[in-house]
């Protein structure tokens, strides 16, 4: 299976956004550590698989 460049990227996107939503409220005291544990749960699964995803793109000289 293939992405293509924007869904890898929406998919980084996705990820960074969860990363400094979780830093930030819990860093801030808005949301209890749990919470922003939680927030940041899906971050490997998300990496792994734009990873993944990642290497399955063709190179561009084949």
């Amino acid at each position: 299976m293939r992405l293509s460049a924007r869904s890898q990227r929406l998919l980084s996107l996705v990820a960074l956004l969860l990363a400094l939503l979780s830093a930030l409220l819990g860093g801030w005291g808005y949301v209890n550590d749990s919470a922003a544990v939680l927030l940041a749960a899906p971050l490997p699964l998300l990496i792994v698989l734009a990873f993944v995803f990642g290497l399955s793109q063709p190179d561009a000289d084949d």
